[in-house]
Order: structure tokens, then C-alpha cells, then sequence
């Protein structure tokens, strides 16, 4: 049934695409996919119809969604029905997007060649590409990882652009895969669009009440803008900067753009900023994790100016021979800086053991959980008044189920957390 809905999806999209022609944005990377989306897609909405796609839909199901402008309906046959004619109705009577925002995913050797058959870019966006990249177990290599992704960066004609994160050495090497032109963007100094190091402000705590946010400055071709994020963390940063080569792609100023960005907020998951109980933050990061995203969010933790330092580290899921290594690295990094250390799943015990090297004691400041059902129950225990609690783990640990109970505003848990 699935494969015969994927092959009926697709050949919808293809002629949509045809019966329209958009213009496409692509945006891959290993990390903040779904966050440059969101930012793009902001920062283009105010001059342009745009459509992007919803959540993480960057699949063989998600992309023909996306492009049909239809919702999955599961299992239920009338919805699907009611779907296909509003598609068939869309062919004739509709106001169809100018831009399309399309987020490419590679799960496995094949995964962007897919997609490439149904959607050809003319804009493509590489975020960033760890060492270790998510999903590394279903490929041979990182460096197969790396071919998939570059595909997309290949398919793109002389007459388009690519945007790549300069900061990223598996990205910025791709330079040299496209006959089109190249944008980077990243802190580097030969960075295209430059971005200067970010201010992030403090924790509000019962003393002080300094917002969370980052401010920065960003320059293109002379001109030098600031930027302000209700959002925090580099990889929101990254976000922002990557819509800002987008926005003077598509001929926006650089100050516009600044504004547009002013409502940006990160998407569920992803470094959202969360009140918690006790005048705690939650920095809720717990959508997916990889160990350049594990890395990049105890990074934005240490950064944080207030209470006591707390991480929630969740087992990182799919990366094969590399579960070991990568995991005793976060728990050694982890140590260095933080008050209390939580993991959750069996992976995540490495983690455990680095931290107990680096005389974290069980029980003290050092608490382990099998699930994150069995952390529900004793997180509001662990919590104090005014801690700073990091929440990071793969989409398997689902640790929204933890997040929940130490929500300020618990009845709001579906709107701010990831489902």
C-alpha cells in the first residue's frame, strides 16, 4: 500500500511542478534543516507566495506532500480520497506558490536521488555536515554520507545558486561539484555573507530577568546589519544566516531581511527556549540528535550565564560503529562544565561511564534512567530553582515525555513540544 501511494504521490508532484513551475529551494545537511527552512521561509513570505514543507516531511512521502500542498492521512482511505480531488481540483482552480521551501533527507544510499526524481532545485542549501552525521549506520561511511548529500548540489544548473555553510568542511568542499553559482555563509572571514560571533543573553532567573536571544551582526558585499533572534544557540544562528543568503538571492535588503527575522522562532525541539517549574529554563533540543547537534547543544548550555548547568543526554540512535567513541566524547565534554548530568537509554551509558571518570558521582550529581518514562517520574525531584536544563537525546528516547513534567505551563505541552 505504501509503495503504491509513494508512486502515486510522485507522479502527482511531477506534473504539479510542471503545470506551475516554482521556483524550488532544496535544503539538506546533517543539522538544522528544518530550522534554515523556517527561517527562510520567514524571511521570503512577506514579498513572496511561498509554501514550505511541514515539521520534517523530507522524505519519499514528505516532498510530494509538500509540493501537493496536501496532509499525510494515515491509513484512512476517505481522507486520501478527499485529498486527491482537492490535488485534482488544485491543477485548475488554485493560486499555487512562486517559491517552494523543500527540505531533502538521506536516510540511505539512494534517498536524494529519489527526491532529485521528483524535484529538481534551482536554489540548493547545505546547513552542516558533522564528522559523525546522523543516520552514518545505514551508510558505509561518513563519507558516503557526504556523496548523497553532494548530489544535490550537483543537480543544480549553471542558471541557480547553492548557499553553502562555509564553517563546515564537508560542506565547503562541494564547492568545487557545481557548476553553479556559490554563496557561503558562516563565521569564516572569507565567509560570502559573514556572520560576527553572536551575543546571547542570560537566564531570566527570580533576580534578574535578561532575556534569551541572540544578536548578531551579519555582512554581504559591504553592507553590515545587525540581527536579533528570539531564538538562541549557534545553530539558530546558522538558521538565520543561511535565510539571509536566501533573502539577497531573491533581491531582499539585508535590513528587511533583519526585520522579517525578528519573528523567527525555532521550530519544536530544536533549541526552544521553555519556562520551566522552579524559575527553571528548558532548553529543549530534544527532536533528533547526532553528535555534531549533541556537541553544538551542550556548547550553547556552557554559554549560558545563571543557575546550575544541567544536561539531559539521550541515546544517539544510528550511528553504528561509532555509538562508543561518540558517546564517551559528549560524557567527557559534558563533564567539563556541568553541575548535574542525566542519561537516558543504553547507548547513553557510555556517557555515564566517561562522566565517572571525570569524578561524577551517582546519585550526586550523576542520575541514570533506562527510558525516559522512568526520568518522568524523578526529574521534578532533580530540578532546583533557577537550573538551566539541556534536553538532547535521538527521536527514539522521546524525551518530550520528561520535558512535560517539568513544564511551567504543562497544558500547553502540545504546542511547545515536539509530538
Amino acid at each position: 500500500m505504501r509503495k503504491i501511494l509513494q508512486i502515486i504521490l510522485k507522479i502527482l508532484a511531477k506534473i504539479m511542478l510542471l503545470r506551475y513551475k516554482p521556483k524550488v529551494i532544496a535544503i539538506t545537511g546533517n543539522v538544522g534543516k528544518t530550522s534554515a527552512k523556517d527561517a527562510v521561509y520567514i524571511v521570503l513570505k512577506e514579498s513572496f507566495k511561498v509554501r514550505k514543507s511541514e515539521k520534517s516531511f523530507n522524505n519519499e512521502i514528505g516532498v510530494p506532500l509538500t509540493i501537493l500542498g496536501i496532509k499525510p492521512a494515515g491509513k484512512n482511505i476517505l481522507i486520501w480520497c478527499l485529498n486527491f480531488l482537492k490535488i485534482f481540483l488544485s491543477f485548475f482552480w488554485v493560486s499555487y506558490p512562486k517559491i517552494l521551501i523543500l527540505e531533502f533527507g538521506a536516510d540511505k544510499p539512494g534517498d536524494i536521488d529519489y527526491l532529485l526524481s521528483i524535484a529538481k532545485p534551482d536554489i540548493a542549501v547545505v546547513t552542516a555536515i558533522g564528522e559523525v552525521p546522523a543516520h552514518v549506520e545505514n551508510f558505509i561511511s561518513p563519507a558516503e554520507v557526504i556523496r548523497e548529500k553532494t548530489k544535490l548540489v550537483r543537480a543544480v544548473s549553471k542558471d541557480g545558486m547553492v548557499i553553502l555553510n562555509t564553517d563546515y568542511e564537508p560542506v565547503i568542499t562541494m564547492r568545487s561539484k557545481t557548476k553553479a553559482k556559490v554563496i557561503t555563509y558562516g563565521f569564516s572571514e572569507n565567509a560570502d555573507l559573514r556572520v560576527y560571533r553572536p551575543d546571547f543573553g542570560e537566564q531570566n532567573t527570580s533576580e534578574t530577568k535578561t532575556s534569551l536571544g541572540a544578536s548578531f551582526k551579519v555582512e554581504y558585499e559591504g553592507s553590515i546589519v545587525p540581527v536579533r533572534l528570539n531564538a538562541y544557540g549557534t545553530p539558530n544562528v546558522y538558521a538565520a544566516s543561511a535565510a539571509c543568503a536566501i533573502g539577497v538571492v531573491f533581491g531582499l535588503n539585508l535590513v528587511d531581511i533583519s526585520e522579517s527575522l525578528l519573528k523567527y522562532k525555532a521550530p519544536q525541539g530544536r533549541l526552544n527556549i521553555l519556562n520551566g517549574i522552579k524559575s527553571s529554563v528548558i532548553l529543549d533540543d530534544s527532536y533528533n540528535a547526532s553528535p555534531s547537534s549533541m556537541k553544538e547543544g551542550l556548547k550553547t548550555l556552557a554559554n549560558i550565564k545563571g543557575g546550575r548547568k544541567v544536561a539531559v543526554l539521550g541515546s544517539m540512535l544510528e550511528i553504528g560503529k561509532y555509538t562508543e567513541e561518540t558517546h564517551r566524547e559528549m560524557g567527557k565534554f559534558a563533564s567539563s562544565f556541568c553541575d548535574i548530568i542525566i542519561t537516558v537509554g543504553d547507548q547513553a551509558r557510555f556517557i555515564t561511564d566517561e562522566a565517572l571518570k571525570h569524578s561524577f558521582k551517582k546519585d550526586k550529581n550523576l542520575f541514570v534512567f533506562d527510558t525516559s518514562n522512568d526520568l518522568a517520574k524523578k526529574i521534578k525531584d532533580l530540578i532546583e530553582g533557577d537550573d538551566i536544563i539541556l534536553f538532547k537525546g535521538s527521536r527514539g528516547i522521546k524525551l518530550e515525555v520528561a520535558i512535560k513534567e517539568i513544564l511551567a505551563e504543562p497544558e500547553n505541552a502540545k504546542k511547545l513540544l515536539v509530538s
